[in-house]
């Protein structure tokens, strides 16, 4: 009996040390760290990567961001992530499981079948690694100018050979075109917004002293078609400076960022980060929406994963969880959003290293791509134009019934008009019978033969595109370019002006005085927004003064008003005598033009400006003001006197307290002490 007890007593301890060992055997590869180990930190500058620089992909390029269109996620096993994640990946989406050997392969098919997986959506990739960090390791895709995805292969800036060869054999595997970008990095210091940005810590510009920032900008654009790359200290200040520990692109116009209460140590770091995003213009020229999520105890909430319509976010059984959940949910309406706890292994969720870290999305090579620039937030119209592209990267022909926009005005439900082709996958919808006041909704929607649908935004309905109708408080803009001498010869003269407005223009009027008379004729609608008036003042004669302005009226109720000059009257004198110099632009005080007109002020490093230019015909003291639309001074330049001859002026887009001043349009008024001149000038950003 003894015999027997000890027999079993021995079976037992024999069967836990063989689970033990098991899993040991599965967890062996993750002792090694996501921080740098003594050993790796000494060899790190003596490591010789195995890397092949190339030829940027054909141009134009374009990064996927993670919230677009993935068909697969890149895991490793033995796993860092539990396999409830697996699990919930694998009924919409294929896992693909990076093993070393069969051995391993075996072990992770078990293991996903009693958990659970849908199997069909299970795949094995054979490939030595040295670690989990599939993010850190893992390929960025972009879609070239040949309408074909491709990988981005880096120097991995870990001296783990096995783990900075994946992306070779991945897209070896897969068959992808393979692109060597000459930049040290890391995935968890990388994020896009598929729409020309990126964003990255100032650890890109430290593992990389051989280049310059410039360099580095170039080859991101060159290779992911990055216009704007956000480098910004880290403001967490650990040892991993990556970017996913405490932001997120969410769209192209949505950012996610860790929040913390004031007794934090990192408080003012992580605000002032916020500030910057929220300061910067999105692709789609409005500020970014800055979205926070809370982590009083460094919770890894901003390391997620956004699969399709899925966010998949890490747990640890915090009072603060379902909060972090509520953030996303209130950031990203209409997806689903899953928190997941780990479990699974003694190595949980860390503050440096949590979800996102351990997996990696896959984009769609046949991507169905809809390009679209919004509407403004705010337009004074009665229409709204849609524009945008419908590409199919498969190569699938578009089906012409789904090719819609979907539209709302204020509470009611979607309408839907159809796009309109405007040849090379380009389309337009025009939204009609809108009123100051409505607030209208949409999003667009495509099909193609592949089986493939998308909207933009992504999410459609729940999150769509919106702009409002402002109340018609905006005067008609007048471009009237005014004449000063002219001799009797010259009459009738015809006057030109251009007046555009939001609504249509129902009068132009020119008033004048000559001789102590006040006179007022009305100038006809020739085509388009063009107005001209054959001007023949009754009774002008030789050394005659003419004050003169003109008025433009629209169809409001009541009509706004809008007149030019602003302020005050141009000035003409007439001369009895024929000068053929007397309209020649060089030869009598002109405010010449403006260049570039429009212009762009510009992305966050660098800025542009606009050159005015005018010629003064005498000494004269000069005066050179911008006005809004709503006739406000909003940058005035010094009183000064100026010498005869050409000037040139130069604005860079701010107003009189050095602000950045708002897209839209502008009127630059030159005085002098004989004349006052008027120019429109857009600005966009």
């Amino acid at each position: 009996m003894r015999k027997l007890i000890s027999m079993i007593i021995l079976s037992s301890l024999i069967f836990s040390i063989s689970a033990i060992q098991i899993k040991r055997i599965e967890r062996k590869d993750l002792l090694m760290g996501h921080w740098l180990s003594q050993f790796e930190k000494d060899s790190n500058n003596t490591y010789d990567r195995n890397f092949t620089p190339t030829d940027p992909p054909p141009s134009t390029v374009r990064a996927a961001a993670e919230f677009n269109p993935s068909t697969a996620v890149i895991v490793r096993y033995p796993l860092g992530i539990p396999y409830e994640l697996v699990v919930d990946l694998s009924q919409e989406i294929k896992v693909i499981t990076i093993v070393s050997n069969q051995s391993y392969e075996n072990q992770a098919t078990s293991n996903y079948q009693s958990h659970g997986a849908n199997m069909d959506n299970i795949e094995f990739i054979t490939a030595p690694t040295d670690s989990y960090w599939t993010r850190d390791f893992g390929p960025w895709f972009e879609y070239d100018g040949n309408n074909e995805i491709g990988v981005v292969d880096f120097p991995y800036n870990r001296p783990r050979p096995n783990d900075d060869n994946f992306p070779i054999t991945f897209a070896n595997t897969y068959n992808m075109n393979l692109f060597g970008m000459n930049v040290e990095h890391t995935g968890g210091n990388y994020m896009a917004n598929g729409m020309g940005m990126a964003a990255s810590t100032q650890l890109v510009e430290d593992e990389n002293p051989n280049l310059s920032t410039d360099e580095i900008e170039q080859y991101f654009l060159d290779f992911l078609g990055v216009q704007t790359y956000f480098i910004v200290n880290d403001p967490n200040n650990t040892y991993i400076d990556h970017i996913d520990c405490w932001g997120k692109f969410l769209a192209p116009d949505k950012i996610l960022i860790r929040s913390v209460p004031q007794s934090h140590p990192q408080y003012n770091e992580i605000e002032e980060v916020a500030s910057y995003f929220a300061s910067q213009p999105s692709p789609y020229g409005t500020p970014f929406r800055v979205y926070r999520v809370y982590t009083p105890n460094n919770e890894p909430y901003s390391n997620s994963l956004i699969i399709n319509n899925r966010v998949f976010v890490p747990l640890i059984n915090s009072a603060n969880d379902q909060a972090a959940i509520e953030s996303y949910q209130e950031a990203m309406p209409g997806y689903q959003v899953i928190g997941i706890v780990n479990t699974d292994w003694d190595i949980g969720w860390l503050s440096t290293d949590a979800l996102h870290c351990r997996t990696h999305e896959v984009a769609d090579a046949g991507l169905l791509y809809i390009a679209h620039m919004p509407v403004s937030p705010e337009i004074s119209a009665d229409s709204a134009r849609i524009n945008c592209s419908i590409t199919p990267f498969s190569g699938a022909n578009l089906i012409t019934d789904s090719l819609y926009v979907a539209y709302k005005i204020n509470n009611s439900s979607y309408s839907h008009l159809n796009l309109i082709s405007d040849g090379e996958n380009n389309f337009h919808a025009t939204i009609t019978s809108l009123a100051p006041g409505d607030t209208i909704s949409y999003y667009i929607h495509a099909s193609d033969e592949s089986g493939r649908t998308e909207n933009d935004p992504y999410i459609g309905a729940p999150d769509p595109h919106i702009f409002h109708i402002t109340g018609d408080m905006v005067a008609p803009i007048i471009d009237f370019t005014p004449v000063e001498s002219l001799t009797t010869e010259d009459f009738p003269y015809e006057l030109v002006a251009d007046v555009t407005d939001n609504n249509s223009v129902s009068q132009v009027v020119l008033e004048y005085t000559l001789n102590g008379e006040t006179h007022n004729e009305e100038f006809t609608n020739t085509a388009g927004t063009t107005w001209t008036l054959n001007w023949n003042p009754v009774g002008v004669q030789g050394n005659d003064v003419i004050e003169y302005k003109i008025h433009a009226f629209d169809n409001a109720n009541p009509p706004n008003e809008a007149t030019s000059p602003i302020e005050g009257f141009y000035s003409l004198t007439v001369s009895a005598v024929s000068n053929n110099d007397v309209t020649n632009i060089h030869s009598h005080t002109n405010l010449i033009g403006l260049f570039p007109n429009p212009f762009n002020t510009g992305s966050s490093r660098k800025s542009d400006s606009t050159h005015i230019k005018y010629y003064l015909h005498n000494n004269d003291t000069v005066s050179l003001s911008i006005y809004n639309i709503k006739g406000q001074i909003v940058k005035s330049f010094s009183n000064l006197p100026q010498s005869k001859g050409f000037h040139n002026v130069n604005w860079n887009g701010t107003d009189n307290s050095n602000q950045p001043v708002s897209s839209g349009v502008y009127f630059i008024r030159l005085s002098t002490k004989s004349i006052s001149q008027i120019k429109k000038i857009m600005v966009i950003k």
